[in-house]
């Protein structure tokens, strides 16, 4: 498209980085550690059910809190531009599916920004995002694309590298495809949240009162 100016209006940002993680054999131990007990698949409960939760209060998960929240929030500073609030890591839990399992679709509702990292050299199922406008194709065309880019897309999957890190705004509904390996999938979440003084006129004293509880 020659002489064209294409903007992405208003994105929503998905990051993709690495995470350098001392003693990875370890973090990997203890995450199959945690999913020890779920060794069948029940079909009357999802994936949320093969969860292991509250890893930012354990010690030996200390290290990997650290590292993902001093990275996350260096980031988003950078990409935010903002002054007088702090990100810092809320929760941080461990996902296991087994072959043939996959996830909900879903967002996390009470943060600013989630997040998963992959430890594992294998991670086999994907995850996919779906499009946050609602009514981008209340004309239906995606039967006649031929070539998906950004603005053409009512989803979008990332198939996750080993030691791959990232994190999207809170509000973008995503889920675990299903596991069509003979392999275990597991996983690091998390998600951000922001402390200080918001200058939004409505939202100040609401999110302080948050924080003091």
């Amino acid at each position: 498209m020659n002489n064209v100016e294409l903007e992405p209006l208003f994105a929503s940002p998905l990051i993709k980085t690495t995470l350098d993680v001392s003693c990875l054999a370890d973090l990997r131990k203890n995450i199959i550690s945690n999913h020890s007990d779920h060794t069948t698949i029940n079909d009357d409960i999802e994936v949320d059910s093969n969860v292991c939760l509250d890893l930012h209060k354990k010690k030996k998960f200390s290290n990997l809190k650290k590292s993902i929240e001093h990275k996350v929030c260096s980031i988003l500073h950078d990409l935010y531009n903002v002054e007088g609030i702090e990100f810092y890591l809320c929760d941080m839990w461990s996902t296991c599916c087994l072959p043939g399992e996959g996830g909900d679709h879903h967002f996390h509702a009470n943060s600013f920004y989630s997040g998963v990292f992959y430890p594992f050299e294998d991670t086999p199922s994907g995850l996919v995002f779906y499009s946050p406008v609602e009514d981008k194709f209340s004309l239906d065309i995606t039967g006649n694309i031929t070539h998906n880019h950004q603005f053409n897309t009512p989803n979008y999957v990332v198939n996750p590298k080993e030691c791959e890190l990232i994190f999207f705004p809170s509000y973008l509904h995503h889920k675990v495809l299903k596991n069509k390996s003979k392999t275990t999938r597991y996983s690091i979440a998390f998600n951000i949240y922001i402390k200080g003084n918001l200058k939004a006129p409505t939202s100040s004293l609401l999110i302080n009162t948050f924080i003091k509880a």
